[in-house]
């Protein structure tokens, strides 16, 4: 009887770890914060008109603004969950609503050159759920 047991333990063994070999070579984990883990995922997609503006020469103290426009070229809704300014000059509002694919919106952006002088280059960043998840838009000026 404890050969039969002994025998048992071993051909059982022997199968399992046969089976985990099979189970190994079949499974493929795809990491989701990959290129080839994100290929059936759904995002937004910004498209701008242009992604920089130059306001030229201005006097300090002027104050600016640009809108830019994009559109939601993307296969999901595009929820803007922030645009953060480089510095403190710079101010950004832009549409709170989620946009629909295909549909349009504005990121507004107000630049102060109060205390400013020389080549002023500022960055609005776009933080949406799009691919990649940042996008910059820059503004020149040369302030006088």
């Amino acid at each position: 009887m404890k050969q039969n047991l002994f025998v048992t333990l071993i051909l059982c063994a022997a199968l399992l770890a046969g089976c985990q070999q099979a189970v190994d070579q079949k499974i493929q984990v795809k990491n989701p914060n990959t290129l080839d883990g994100m290929k059936n995922m759904k995002f937004a997609k910004l498209q701008f008109l242009t992604d920089a503006h130059n306001f030229g020469t201005i006097k300090s103290g002027d104050v600016v603004t640009y809108d830019f426009h994009f559109k939601n070229i993307g296969d999901a809704v595009l929820v803007i969950d922030q645009v953060v300014p480089s510095c403190g000059c710079t101010s950004p509002t832009w549409t709170k609503e989620p946009v629909a694919p295909g549909d349009s919106g504005i990121i507004h952006v107000k630049f102060d050159s109060h205390g400013k002088n020389g080549h002023q280059a500022k960055t609005a960043t776009v933080v949406a759920n799009t691919y990649p998840a940042e996008t910059p838009l820059h503004i020149f000026a040369e302030v006088h």
